[in-house]
C-alpha cells in the first residue's frame, strides 16, 4: 500500500467516503479482518476507513476501533484524520459548527485497551494531536473556514442518546460535545502509536438544551451539508504533507 494518510469517518461522513472511487483493500489482524479502500486525493493516496462499516450497519458500542487502529498501523500509515458527529453541551455551538477536539472524557464504560496482557501505561498529555490539529486549522484559514479551535469531547456509550441529566453533568465536567467514537477510537490510535485528530460537527444540541429530542435523520441531514467540506479541507491538509 502506497498510502501514508488515514481518514476515518462516522455517521454521515462514512456513507461520502464509500462513495469515493478506489481499490478495495482487506488487511487481517488479531482482532479480525478489516476493510477499507485506497484512494487518490490530489497527488496523494489516502486509506479511508468508514467507522460503522458498509452501509453504517455496526453501532456504536461494537465498532472495532482496535481492529481499526491496528490495520492501519499494519498498512504502514502514521496519520489519521477523523470526523464524528457530535451533540453540542453548548448553546452557542449550535448545528453545523465545526469543533476540533483537544481532549477528552471517557464516560463510556468500555475500558478499551491494546494492552491486555502486558503492562503498558502509554501517556495520553495529548490524545488528539497537536500537530494535525495545527496543520486543520491552518488549512481551515486558507480556506476561510470557521473551526473551534478547543473542544472537550465527552465519550459515551450509546447506542441510545443522552438524559437531560447526563448532558448536564457532562457539561459541568466541563464538556464542550458528546458522542459515542471518538474517545475510544483516540485511546486506540494513541496506544498504536499513531497521531490522530478528529474534527467534529454539531449535528443537535444535547438533550434539554433544547425541546425536541435529537434523531438519527437529523445527524445525517448536517452530515450531508457538510461533510463535502470537511473532505475538501482533509485534502488540502493532507497534501500540505505531516507535521
Amino acid at each position: 500500500m502506497q498510502a501514508r494518510w488515514a481518514i476515518v469517518g462516522g455517521s454521515g461522513i462514512g456513507g461520502l467516503l464509500e462513495e469515493l472511487a478506489g481499490r478495495p483493500v482487506h488487511i487481517p489482524t488479531p482482532l479480525g479482518m478489516q476493510r477499507g479502500r485506497e484512494i487518490e486525493l490530489g497527488s496523494e493516496r489516502a486509506l479511508v476507513v468508514s467507522r460503522h462499516s458498509l452501509g453504517h450497519k455496526t453501532p456504536p458500542h461494537r465498532v472495532n476501533f482496535a481492529a481499526i487502529a491496528w490495520a492501519i498501523r499494519s498498512a504502514g500509515i502514521r496519520h489519521v484524520l477523523a470526523t464524528a458527529a457530535v451533540g453540542s453541551l453548548r448553546v452557542d455551538w449550535r448545528p453545523k459548527t465545526l469543533a476540533l477536539c483537544t481532549d477528552f472524557i471517557d464516560a463510556s464504560g468500555r475500558n478499551l485497551t491494546l494492552f491486555d496482557t502486558r503492562v503498558e501505561h502509554v501517556p495520553f498529555g495529548s490524545p488528539f494531536h497537536w500537530g494535525l490539529n495545527e496543520r486543520i486549522l491552518e488549512a481551515a484559514g486558507e480556506e476561510r473556514l470557521a473551526i473551534e479551535p478547543k473542544a472537550i469531547y465527552v465519550n459515551a456509550n450509546g447506542p441510545r442518546y443522552e438524559t437531560p441529566a447526563e448532558i448536564e453533568m457532562y457539561r459541568r465536567w466541563g464538556g464542550d460535545v458528546v458522542g459515542m467514537t471518538a474517545g475510544s477510537e483516540a485511546v486506540c490510535m494513541g496506544e498504536a502509536g499513531l497521531s490522530y485528530a478528529c474534527l467534529a460537527f454539531v449535528s443537535n444540541l444535547g438533550c434539554g438544551l433544547v425541546e425536541a429530542d435529537p434523531n438519527h435523520a437529523e445527524v445525517l441531514e448536517v452530515a450531508h451539508e457538510v461533510g463535502p467540506t470537511i473532505l475538501a479541507l482533509f485534502q488540502r491538509v493532507i497534501e500540505r504533507g505531516a507535521p
